[in-house]
């Protein structure tokens, strides 16, 4: 009952680069007031007046984080591009949210919602698994269960193109430094020289990759 129903304007206090394709945007209420804390694996849909657009166009996104206290939210958005070889435009959204969205941007939200979740109580083990912006509610399970169950058994298993296209590297890796039980393996299509010791195989996450692991 004590959750907002409809839209709430929100102020991104934050905007980071994470990769070559995903920015952040940390987000929190323009009125101040407390925001309820979300399911890891949730999204937050988000309202965006366009120029050109004759209505708001409306997306979600996941939820990329699993604050203690949760006094933020924060998107991890990726800059859709249009498709090689076909007459369809890039993504109006993902490239008005990096092009145009500053710190200091206002954006109504609404609760976060969505079914796509992890039960972080439970002790069987966790597999997550994701490549390129698919790691976002990714990240937000592990952080979760880190902080609220931290014997769970998690594998986490990222695939991207190479270190320029990877997302969150260093802050996953910081969080398998706080979670023993959290075992992390990132894969690359692509690496470059640059990614020397970065990664811990190459190729395309598949089948045989998680039966190896796990």
């Amino acid at each position: 009952s004590h959750v907002w129903q409809d839209w709430r304007n929100f102020v991104v206090v934050r905007k980071v680069k994470e990769s070559e394709e995903i920015t952040s945007f940390y987000l929190k209420p323009e009125d101040e007031g407390e925001i309820p804390n979300f399911q890891p694996g949730q999204f937050l849909t988000i309202k965006l007046d366009i120029p050109g657009q004759d209505k708001p166009v409306i997306r979600t996104y996941s939820l990329s984080d699993y604050p203690e206290n949760c006094e933020y939210y924060r998107l991890s958005i990726k800059r859709e591009p249009a498709p090689n070889g076909l007459d369809v435009m890039a993504g109006i959204a993902s490239n008005f949210m990096h092009d145009r969205i500053q710190e200091g941007s206002v954006i109504p939200a609404k609760p976060p919602n969505g079914k796509f979740v992890l039960d972080v109580q439970k002790p069987i083990p966790a597999v997550l698994i994701s490549n390129g912006v698919g790691i976002t509610p990714m990240i937000s399970m592990a952080k979760a269960c880190t902080l609220l169950n931290p014997t769970r058994p998690i594998w986490f298993v990222h695939g991207a193109r190479d270190g320029n296209f990877h997302a969150f590297r260093d802050e996953v890796t910081e969080l398998a430094e706080q979670n023993p039980n959290l075992n992390v393996h990132f894969r690359y299509s692509r690496p470059t020289p640059e990614d020397t010791a970065k990664y811990h195989s190459v190729g395309y996450v598949d089948a045989a990759l998680i039966q190896e692991l796990v």
